[in-house]
């Protein structure tokens, strides 16, 4: 297993260094294409403008080579405008869509109000036994932007917002998403970032 984080400008690398660091997971921080090579997992952290994170990941040279990877099978771990990065569209600072890697069929769309603070996960219709046990747990979400999803049966986790059922954590074979900040939501976050990390999804 080998673990890679990409980054850009925007993201926060802090929080999740400590994170990954506390639970013993080995990683690497990498900017450029070539660093990607060897990674069987590639995390595309939180923070950011869905068109800043997306422009920057095309100008480094690592847009296409995170799509191939994955169609070859490597896990993809989105966390928040990570996660968001994944679907077909979205529109944030322009007022055209843009396009994201499409490794998700669905669209980012705004939200009337900001997500922020501490939040509920509900279990899902296809959530499995093992990630039953973190439902009506209380998990950290920082956002203002949500993705509609065409197929609700990757939602494995779903939290309510301002009458929206928000896609918490997806999964859908090798591409993992959450919208709340794992490596900010304290032991269930560990936990269940953990669990993404190292199981088979």
């Amino acid at each position: 297993m080998t673990v890679a984080i990409l980054k850009y400008s925007s993201c926060n690398l802090s929080s999740l260094s400590n994170c990954l660091n506390s639970i013993g997971i080995k990683y690497h921080i990498c900017l450029s294409a070539k660093d990607l090579e060897a990674a069987s997992i590639i995390i595309l952290p939180g923070v950011g403008t869905f068109e800043s994170v997306i422009d920057e990941i095309k100008k480094n040279g690592v847009y296409d080579v995170i799509k191939k990877k994955a169609k070859n099978g490597c896990k993809i771990i989105g966390i928040c405008i990570g996660m968001q990065i994944l679907a077909e569209t979205g529109r944030e600072l322009m007022t055209n869509k843009s396009k994201g890697l499409a490794l998700i069929e669905g669209d980012v769309e705004k939200m009337k109000d900001f997500h922020i603070g501490w939040s509920q996960l509900k279990a899902g219709p296809n959530c499995s036994k093992n990630l039953k046990k973190f439902f009506n747990k209380n998990f950290y979400f920082n956002h203002s932007y949500y993705l509609n999803l065409k197929n609700k049966k990757i939602i494995k986790l779903y939290s309510l917002y301002d009458g929206i059922k928000i896609p918490s954590l997806i999964i859908n074979k090798n591409i993992c998403g959450f919208q709340f900040h794992p490596e900010k939501s304290q032991i269930f976050g560990k936990k269940l970032l953990e669990y993404c990390i190292k199981e088979n999804l």
